[in-house]
């Protein structure tokens, strides 16, 4: 038995998108992340809100 690794992760999301389409995404890129990579114990995904040409507020 070894040890497993949280990850932590931070995507960037489109303003326009509403809390619930961001939530969405978030637990879409989580899931895929726990299916796909062996070894990880638990995935946290935080999100960032951009506008068109990729900027932050």
């Amino acid at each position: 038995m070894g040890q497993k690794s949280w990850v932590d992760i931070i995507i960037d999301v489109s303003m326009k998108k509403s809390v619930l389409d961001t939530h969405i995404i978030s637990e879409h890129v989580r899931e895929l992340i726990m299916e796909n990579v062996d070894g990880i114990a638990g995935v946290s995904v935080s999100t960032f809100p951009i506008n068109k040409w990729g900027i932050g507020i």
